[in-house]
């Protein structure tokens, strides 16, 4: 991170054409900046653009830069297609990265960078007359920074801890616990998460309400294992929120259900480049034929088999893995069956194309945080805490209902006597019903099961050191306070 004195730089990237819009800054002085609400919102309009922008792309799923593919293909079910048959990609897949991997640099730049937005925003909010407005957007800006941190510790465990934009580089700051960044994490978000509304007008969709702020604290529970604690808060965004299940699973995905009653947090998204996504040019096979007739796929990840194998035939959500598709074929249209060769898979469908789709860029909204995955946060929370019981059964038949049309595959308590029982079946619940989301790998190692998970998919040096990503050898050149992680 850079020491950034009196300039702010702002990338403030649109995050959807009618809400969120903003010019792009490049660097202004402080004494020019800040001085109205507007000016203000501005900035924030950048802090956002952390999640999403060029500079700072850590969460947009497409590339494997982003955080959700890498904890997608280094976890069980996906794994990169013959678009990216290469070194590189094939240690990722297996998990088998060393000191020098490649996505390493990526994701910790784009994360403190992140992080480096948030703290200029909250320092200078806080200098403004404390208005309703100024105290929601400076609320907003702690939830983000506590997100960024949560996330990079995930990835790389302890690390230097800045909460000021009066940083100086050259005080080489050293390691910082995980422990002690999640307690601030989760302290931020408690203290903030009720200065937010519930909701928003149109115009502001993409900001995170009170709710989507306590379902990123839910989520930092899940991962610490503060069982009480994120049973609690989940019950609450259960009972409480306004969010519900969208009563058809296959209908959660395109762009005509966007803004829907189940998302707690999105990046909105819109073409073309700089404001998009870009799932179907990465999950589409080179000669994939769209509704509109074109052919535009890139063929950079499949499914493995072995995941697909394990759906229920009556699940609605293996639909989501296609096992054929219409090609274009020297201008003739085929249907060809997927093989099973090397990189070979079903194809990745859950997120359909956008009608409205410019070349590979799409309107599709990126998903970080939903309400099906508090329900099943709070499952495993009781169980871990009581043992199986029928409250946390009905939690997962919620989901499951709907994934099968109706209540005949639903789970029996009878069937699931201890804890361990249990705990497996709601990992398995998790990886069919939150498939491309980006927390695979993260609940692989929370249940304690990722390496034996890796090396059924393949990973032969895969060992207790790939749990955490390597600290970017970058980082430890300027750096002599840091430590490598182990390797």
């Amino acid at each position: 991170m850079k020491k950034l004195g009196i300039y702010i730089i702002a990338a403030a990237s649109c995050l959807f054409s009618s809400c969120l819009d903003t010019e792009l800054y490049t660097t202004i002085p402080v004494d020019d900046f800040f001085k109205t609400e507007s000016d203000a919102q501005a900035y924030l309009n950048g802090v956002y653009g952390g999640f999403r922008d060029r500079s700072a792309r850590c969460y947009i799923p497409a590339g494997e830069y982003a955080y959700q593919m890498l904890n997608e293909v280094a976890g069980a079910n996906l794994i990169f297609g013959p678009g990216a048959q290469k070194g590189n990609q094939l240690m990722m897949e297996k998990a088998e990265w060393g000191v020098d991997f490649y996505v390493t640099s990526s994701l910790w730049m784009d994360l403190y960078m992140g992080i480096s937005r948030t703290n200029i925003g909250i320092d200078n909010l806080r200098k403004q007359a404390p208005t309703p407005a100024i105290e929601r957007f400076i609320a907003e800006t702690r939830v983000i920074r506590a997100f960024f941190y949560a996330d990079l510790v995930y990835l790389y465990g302890d690390v230097p801890f800045i909460t000021t934009s009066h940083f100086d580089l050259m005080s080489k700051p050293g390691r910082t616990s995980k422990d002690e960044v999640i307690k601030f994490c989760i302290d931020e978000i408690k203290d903030a998460m009720d200065k937010l509304p519930d909701s928003y007008p149109a115009k502001d969709y993409g900001r995170f309400t009170k709710w989507g702020a306590k379902a990123k604290l839910c989520k930092i529970y899940l991962e610490a294992k503060m069982w009480k604690e994120c049973a609690e808060i989940a019950n609450e965004i259960i009972t409480q929120s306004p969010h519900r299940l969208i009563a058809d699973y296959s209908k959660l995905w395109g762009v005509e259900n966007e803004k829907n009653a189940e998302f707690l947090f999105v990046i909105p998204s819109l073409p073309p480049r700089y404001q998009h996504s870009a799932y179907a040019a990465h999950f589409q096979p080179a000669d994939f034929l769209n509704p509109d007739g074109t052919v535009i796929g890139w063929d950079y990840y499949r499914a493995t088999w072995d995941f697909y194998d394990s759906f229920d035939p009556a699940d609605k959500r293996r639909a989501d893995l296609l096992t054929s598709y219409e090609a274009k074929v020297k201008g003739e249209i085929v249907v060809k069956e997927v093989g099973h060769g090397v990189g070979e898979g079903p194809i990745p469908n859950k997120f359909p194309m956008d009608p409205a789709h410019i070349d590979w860029t799409e309107g599709t909204d990126i998903v970080l945080l939903r309400l099906a995955d508090i329900i099943l946060a709070r499952a495993e929370a009781l169980n871990e805490l009581n043992g199986p019981s029928q409250e946390a059964v009905d939690l997962i038949n919620k989901i499951r209902e709907r994934a099968f049309g109706n209540a005949e595959h639903n789970l029996k308590l009878a069937d699931y006597p201890s804890k361990d029982a249990l705990r497996a079946a709601i990992l398995q619940e998790r990886s069919w019903e939150l498939f491309l989301e980006g927390y695979n790998r993260m609940d692989l190692i929370r249940h304690g099961v990722y390496i034996e998970t890796m090396k059924k998919k393949g990973s032969t040096n895969v060992s207790t050191n790939h749990l955490l990503l390597p600290i970017p050898q970058s980082e430890l050149n300027m750096n002599p306070n840091l430590t490598q992680n182990p390797y």
